[in-house]
């Protein structure tokens, strides 16, 4: 995930992320997740050749149910990248605060906001 998709902002010991999902990232991660999801159920009613058929049905049934697992995938790797390139340690867990867009048609956007612990500078104790 490139940097442009994250905006990070911090006041104080507040950290807020906004995180922008394209409709592409979206739909490649859920296309893979997908297979694997129809690789994972054992249904009778299809033979092993008609993988493609097994993969309709459970986008059918099961489809936006593995779109938001990715959407959520997708999330927490975008916040973990920003706590790693900040250095941050949290306090408290991120609480997303507002989200907008389906991830079919529209891109995801979502602002989370987390705690950081406060630096401490380096003082000399022998005095």
């Amino acid at each position: 995930m490139s940097q442009d998709n994250k905006q990070v902002s911090q006041k104080g010991l507040k950290v807020s992320v906004k995180v922008t999902l394209s409709v592409e990232d979206i739909q490649r991660d859920y296309k893979k997740h997908l297979k694997k999801v129809a690789s994972q159920i054992s249904d009778k009613d299809f033979r092993k050749g008609a993988h493609d058929l097994k993969i309709k049905e459970v986008e059918r049934t099961r489809g936006a149910m593995v779109r938001v697992e990715v959407i959520d995938q997708l999330l927490q790797t975008a916040l973990n990248e920003v706590i790693k390139e900040n250095n941050h340690t949290l306090a408290a867990r991120p609480e997303m605060v507002n989200s907008k867009g389906d991830g079919e048609k529209d891109p995801v956007v979502c602002q989370m906001i987390y705690e950081v612990f406060p630096e401490v500078p380096d003082t000399d104790l022998s005095k």
